[in-house]
């Protein structure tokens, strides 16, 4: 599936901006546009664009200049970034591991993996003050963790209303049952995986969440 693509003044109506904002932002390089067409129009990937949007909104509302938020946000659209809550040594070493292999890269399927910046959280107590700083893509959240458990920190990023629309949240947990499954996805978890779980499951919950970009071969 092709993905979609917008021009400036459809990016912008859907982003409650300016077109001339918009502009603006892909003059000084916040937002990057994924072609340009010979007649020099600036066509943008739906999803990656809007949430650099609103990241940059989100910013600017906190008082950054737009040269502090392009320090905040210097990434290429191909990266990810990624919070890791979890307390567990060997499902971190395990996430660590797959990141660093397929970083960038394509993964068992034909697609690829952004390049990833991962940041790891192993409490409940930082985590929601984490999330807020590093305005991460993907959330990877244990639900039984020491502190504030992952159901409250769940929940508090659902309601958030500048982080709630920016953030997808990944679920796992090694107490795997129907109710604990349905509570985290009802506190707005986007996705679900029971511990132990297998690489191809991992990356196929990835797919699911957007975060896997089409290979040359898929």
């Amino acid at each position: 599936m092709e993905k979609a693509l917008l021009r400036i003044s459809e990016l912008a109506q859907k982003g409650s901006v300016l077109a001339s904002t918009v502009r603006h932002y892909t003059d000084i390089g916040l937002i990057r546009p994924a072609m340009e067409t010979e007649g020099g129009h600036r066509l943008y990937d739906a999803q990656t664009a809007l949430q650099r949007l609103m990241k940059i909104q989100l910013l600017s509302k906190r008082g950054l200049s737009l040269d502090e938020i392009g320090a905040r946000l210097a990434r290429s659209p191909g990266v990810m970034s990624v919070l890791l809550v979890d307390d567990d040594p060997a499902v971190v070493d395990f996430l660590r591991s797959v990141f660093e292999l397929y970083s960038g890269k394509p993964v068992p399927g034909g697609k690829i993996l952004p390049e990833v910046r991962l940041e790891i959280v192993n409490e409940g107590f930082s985590a929601g003050k984490k999330c807020s700083e590093l305005l991460p893509d993907l959330v990877i959240l244990d639900l039984m963790l020491p502190g504030v458990n992952g159901f409250k920190i769940c929940q508090a990023i659902h309601r958030d209303s500048e982080l709630g629309p920016l953030v997808k949240i990944l679920a796992i947990t090694g107490y795997d049952t129907p109710e604990n499954r349905a509570l985290i996805l009802a506190a707005g978890a986007h996705a679900y995986l029971a511990k132990p779980f297998r690489i191809n499951e991992f990356f196929d919950e990835l797919e699911k969440l957007g975060m896997l970009y089409e290979g040359k071969d898929s």
